[in-house]
């Protein structure tokens, strides 16, 4: 259900969730003044950190950890980001290894919480849109890069090929692919619905891994969301970037 609240600009009770985010729109169909206010942003250890709402995709409120901010070309990039677009597209040994480096560090931070400290953890990776079989192998290196940098942690679980799309859907980032986007937009259970996964994860406590989050898609909220009805305890998402917008 949507959280109301005073706006702090129009002082209009209209200061309500998006409907996929955790940002604020204050709605003019409420009497608000169509005020925008960003999703609050929190640090932790050097982590950025925010939280995943309930929404359309997901029934729980989840903590979602990323490096930095992705940056698009079209709003003057960064480094990382180039760093981030290279490990999705062309990939080499030295960017895998760059990635493999800043997961290894950013998961170290993660697992030093309180609510991880000791216990056994499984990681997983968000599949890609479209089936292996559709990219090219430098496009298929990110599970490769966190399969390297959490290979030598004590008490974790490598799942990083446990969730493999079989059913084409479409990419919610085709302005950096030169490719026909088949398939189907993302849904409320589309992870369901066209992945496939084979392990026993009740009762464990889990890490999702992706590259970007972007708000208003729901492909993380919606590979969460499966992972809970797959009755793991407790489940965290770590992204390398989260996609910074122009407010």
């Amino acid at each position: 259900m949507p959280e109301y609240a005073l706006c702090p600009k129009c002082g209009v009770r209209a200061y309500a969730r998006d409907r996929f985010s955790n940002g604020h729109y204050c709605f003019p169909s409420q009497g608000g003044c169509g005020t925008k206010f960003p999703v609050e942003i929190k640090t932790f250890n050097g982590l950025y950190y925010h939280q995943l709402p309930i929404n359309n995709f997901l029934s729980v409120s989840i903590t979602a950890f990323f490096h930095d901010f992705y940056i698009s070309k079209a709003n003057g990039g960064s480094p990382f980001s180039e760093l981030v677009l290279a490990i999705k597209s062309h990939a080499t040994d030295d960017v895998k290894n760059d990635i493999a480096n800043i997961v290894r560090e950013d998961l170290k931070k993660i697992l030093m919480i309180d609510s991880y400290r000791g216990k056994t953890v499984y990681i997983f990776v968000v599949p890609r849109s479209k089936p292996d079989s559709f990219w090219r192998e430098e496009e298929l290196q990110f599970r490769s890069a966190v399969m390297v940098g959490i290979k030598d942690f004590q008490n974790v679980i490598d799942g990083t090929n446990a969730i493999k799309r079989v059913v084409e859907t479409q990419t919610t980032h085709l302005a950096h692919l030169d490719i026909q986007n088949n398939g189907a937009a993302p849904y409320p259970g589309i992870t369901q619905d066209t992945c496939e996964f084979n392990m026993n994860i009740c009762g464990k406590d889990v890490i999702l891994i992706d590259d970007i989050y972007t708000e208003n898609k729901g492909v993380d909220e919606d590979c969460i969301q499966f992972l809970i009805n797959k009755k793991a305890r407790s489940i965290s998402l770590y992204t390398l970037g989260m996609t910074k917008h122009n407010m």
